[in-house]
């Protein structure tokens, strides 16, 4: 987690992500490198953009969220503005 200190990026994690010795636990059960995760981050992070986060670029697929427009017809490519939307729409949360 500290890998970007001074970097100014860093990861964060929702309450049911937690670090471990082992690596990371997610609803308690360790991270299992065989399961395919589903994962929310803007577009210069898949990108590999970030400093230590290159490995991005070649190994996550994304479907970029290029549908989403604000009340003015913008687009809409902040993360937050893509949330609002989402929960607005009453869709469910889920994995």
């Amino acid at each position: 987690l500290g890998a970007n200190l001074g970097e100014g990026g860093y990861l964060q994690l929702t309450p049911n992500v937690v670090p471990t010795e082992a690596g990371y636990a997610i609803d308690g059960a360790p991270l299992d490198r065989e399961r395919e995760y589903r994962v929310t981050m803007p577009g210069f992070l898949s990108q590999g953009l970030e400093a230590n986060l290159e490995f991005l670029a070649d190994e996550a697929t994304y479907e970029p969220l290029d549908d989403l427009r604000g009340v003015d017809g913008s687009l809409r490519n902040d993360l937050r503005d893509v949330w609002i939307l989402y929960l607005a729409s009453g869709a469910e949360c889920g994995g």
